[in-house]
């Protein structure tokens, strides 16, 4: 359900599910996690990219400390990978937020929260109910960090705009 997104937003956006968060989506979600560990990153001080190198990542993850959280993304078909460590998340302890979009994906057995979307057959829309609920997502925890989150938002379109990046209307 969205409203347990909203929880999800909350308890991110306040700290109280972990001080770090790790980013995870392979293959057909790797682009959803990459715009995932980017936007978050605007109001999630410690964040980290599990995607960019997925050998690496068994590296973070048994290294994890207490308080660290990962987010994973899996569309089908999901990776060896992604099992393998969410797995490994679920054998150290560390919570593992899971969103899907089928009910039969085989991480959803490690996962501490999951928040499963409408599955579309389409080719082309695959990726839209991540994205959308990432949005919400995004939303949320910008909300519940205010002001702070609209301070830093200033903080970056004054530099960039000032730098000539962007060009102010």
């Amino acid at each position: 359900e969205y409203g347990q997104l909203l929880v999800l937003g909350a308890t991110v956006g306040q700290g109280q599910l972990g001080d770090l968060v790790n980013v995870l989506g392979l293959r057909t979600s790797a682009a959803i996690a990459r715009y995932a560990y980017y936007m978050l990153g605007y109001f999630i001080p410690d964040i980290r990219d599990l995607s960019e190198n997925e050998s690496l990542a068994y590296d973070w993850l048994i290294n994890a400390h207490q308080g660290e959280v990962t987010l994973m993304f899996a569309s089908i078909p999901v990776t060896a990978t992604s099992v393998r460590l969410a797995e490994l998340c679920h054998e150290r302890g560390i919570p593992l937020v899971v969103i899907t979009d089928r009910e039969d994906t085989p991480v959803l057995e490690y996962a501490t929260y999951q928040l499963i979307l409408p599955h579309t057959e389409s080719t082309r829309a695959t990726s839209l109910p991540f994205y959308m609920v990432l949005e919400a997502l995004i939303n949320e925890i910008g909300t519940r960090l205010a002001p702070l989150s609209v301070q830093k938002m200033n903080e970056i379109n004054r530099y960039i705009i000032s730098e000539g990046i962007i060009r102010n209307q």
